[in-house]
Formats: structure tokens, sequence, C-alpha cells
């Protein structure tokens, strides 16, 4: 019997999926900044005990490495976190457990770094937001999640993650500052805002919006980029960036934290929050994740799928008929295009149809309008008849 099998004892641990799923199956993530928060949210509720997660765009999976009574514990936190942070009502958790160790490097190689490619979702795999595969390379930082995947997974390697997600087998390198310069200011907010999981512009005064605008002031600084640039790709003043790279030169340039305590008293001012450990790690990670978007934009371009057919209130149609391979169909399927008018197409009542004599002729009203060989004559059923009996010898011509 597998190691995942046996019950064993209390605290024994096991493996879990979970899964929470819209009720209405609508997104559960809005916007781009609302995805964010929730993986904020899961490094925040139960950080320490998940091996992979994925938001995908109506439900998120989670994957759990705990015992069975903290399972539950857990199980319960990240419902009501949910609840509360999601604009949909959720159903209620999907519980499964992972028995064997087949089934877990099937979760991990294919079906949650898949996500993105398996429902369609308008980004590359490697870069949604929703994906664990920025924090599983380091191109991530968010406070409290450590995934616990190779405790779970022992003979699991980083190397099958890059396959997962269509990316060659090579490790990730940070990008020189050569390259950071020419990039510009913006990509490096947009880097870090993704590394922190924070606002797009790092706008606000949250601790990772805090830490963020430090850590591209750190960047730019590097790369000699000037404070004129990243106040711009701030939204800041020019003397608000001159003071985050101040703080950035001390941060990095001591040689350590009791350094940098000693060079703030010298200089009297208190010392700044995030300067040190976490600081350079989102620096890191932020150069990560630079070099992570020149890898998927180095790919070769592939065919996407086609786009479905149009929905219509009688269904979906599309379909070109046999003898007539150039129409397209988008209404009802009885409509038909006739074969001695390859031209027409037919896009209301069925009983409506293109004479022969009139191949131009566009019908696109009630089956009492006939269409006439000099003109199109909006004649009701009841007129038809009296002009049928001679009785009117007239008619509404439009």
């Amino acid at each position: 019997m597998s190691g995942y099998a046996r019950a064993g004892g209390i605290g024994r641990m096991h493996v879990w999926h979970l899964t929470w799923s819209t009720a209405s199956r609508h997104p559960i993530a809005a916007q781009e900044s609302d995805r964010r928060a929730l993986v904020r949210l899961l490094g925040r509720v139960a950080g320490d005990s998940i091996a992979l997660f994925c938001i995908a765009d109506d439900h998120l999976h989670v994957v759990l490495f705990c015992t069975e009574p903290a399972r539950g514990r857990i199980a319960q936190a990240l419902s009501l976190a949910l609840a509360a942070a999601c604009s949909e009502s959720l159903c209620p958790a999907h519980t499964r457990r992972v028995e064997e160790r087949s089934h877990l490097a099937w979760l991990a190689n294919h079906y949650i770094l898949g996500q993105p490619i398996k429902h369609g979702l308008a980004s590359h795999p490697a870069l949604w937001s929703g994906s664990c595969f920025p924090d599983l390379v380091g191109a991530r930082v968010i406070p409290g999640l450590r995934l616990r995947v190779f405790d779970a997974l022992p003979r699991w390697r980083l190397g099958d993650a890059f396959v997962a997600v269509g990316l060659p087998r090579v490790p990730l390198t940070p990008v020189e500052d050569a390259l950071a310069r020419r990039l510009g200011a913006s990509r490096a907010v947009a880097s870090v805002a993704s590394a922190c999981a924070g606002d797009a512009g790092l706008r606000g005064r949250g601790d990772c919006e805090t830490l963020g605008r430090r850590a591209v002031a750190q960047i730019c600084s590097a790369a000699t980029i000037s404070t004129g640039e990243m106040a711009f790709a701030l939204g800041i003043t020019p003397q608000a960036a001159n003071r985050l790279v101040r703080r950035a030169a001390d941060a990095g340039a001591s040689p350590g934290a009791e350094g940098l305590a000693a060079r703030c008293a010298e200089r009297r001012y208190r010392r700044p929050e995030g300067a040190g450990p976490d600081l350079d790690r989102l620096v890191a990670a932020a150069r990560l994740h630079l070099a992570l978007e020149q890898v998927v934009a180095g790919l070769p371009a592939t065919a996407r799928e086609p786009d479905p057919p149009a929905y219509t209130p009688f269904g979906r149609s599309g379909s070109e008929s046999p003898e007539n391979p150039g129409a397209r169909v988008t209404a009802h399927p009885a409509f038909e295009v006739r074969p001695e008018n390859p031209g027409a197409g037919v896009t209301a009542h069925p009983a409506l149809e293109v004479r022969p004599g009139n191949p131009g002729a566009r019908v696109t009203a009630h089956p009492a309008l006939e269409v006439r060989r000099c003109a199109r004559q909006c004649l009701s059923p009841a007129h038809l008849a009296t002009r049928a009996t001679g009785r009117s010898r007239g008619g509404g011509i439009m």
C-alpha cells in the first residue's frame, strides 16, 4: 500500500486536493488586482501547508500537504476568507484525498500548472498571475507562502514545471543591469508588481506596494535609469523618487542590517522598513520575472485555436452548405442557401425564400412579405387575398 494511503497516526501528513468554484460560474476574480489579492490571501491563510495552487477563471485549485485535522481547519479558514474576498458566492469546497504518488505527480506535471492551457485563459501559463509557477521558480515573493511540493513529492524536479507550462528545461537567470536599462523603468515597475502580487502601478500605502517602490528604486539605481523616468513610471514626484533612490542606496550598499542601522543613526532618520532580506528577495524575484518574460517573448508564435461559432437564440450554428461552400449560415439550421442563388444569405424565418428571378434580394422580414421581380412589396396576407380576387388594384409599394 502506498504511503499516501496509510492512515497511520493522527499526525501523519497527507495530500489533499481542494476545489472551490463560483455558484454562477462567473469569474472568481473579475480583475487582475482581485486575482493578485486572492494569491496574497492564500499565503496569509494557509501558506505553510500549500503544495500547489492555481486560480482559474471561475474556480481555484489548492493542493494541501498537512495532517487530516489541519486539513479541516485550513479548508474552513479558506472557505470563510474566500467568501469574504470574492464578489460571487462560492460552492462548498470539494475535497479529495490524493492516494497515490502517481496521482500527485499528475497534478504537479499536468493538471495544476496546465490550468491556463486547459481553460484557454488569455495569458501564457508561465505568466498567469493565478498560477503557482512564478512562486516555484522564485519569480514571486508572497509573505507566508512556502510551497511544499518537494516535501510531498521528493522525486519531483523543477524542470518538470518548465515542461508543464511549455518552456524549455533551462534554469532562469536574473536579468543584468544592461538589459534592465534597455527595458526601462515601466517594465521594472510591472515586474516588481508581479513579483509581489501588488497593484499594477505600485500605487497605494500597502505593505507590498511600499516595499515594491523601494525595489523599483534599487533596480533603477543599479541600471542607471534616471529618476525622472522612474518617477514617471511610478506616478510620483521627482522629489519622492530621489528619496526612494537614497533609501535604496542605503539598503543596497550596507554590508548588513547592523551597518545599515548605524548609517541610519548617523543620518538621523529611521531605518526604512523592508530594507534587508525581504527587499533583497523581492529585487531578485523581480529580476527573475523579467527574465521569465524574456523567455516567453522569445518562444515561437503558435497558431491559436479558432473561435467557436456565434451563439444565436436557436443555438450554435455556422456550418456551410455543401452546395454553397462560400456561404455561412448564422441563424436557424432550417435556413438554407439555395443552389440557384449561391450569393444570397437567408438570415430570417425559414419560410422566407429568395426567388430565382431576383437573386440580389435579401429577405429579412415576415414570411408574408414577398420579394417581387421588380420591387419589394410589403403586403399583408389580407391584402394579398384581395389582390388575388381582383377587388384591389393597388398595393403598398415600398
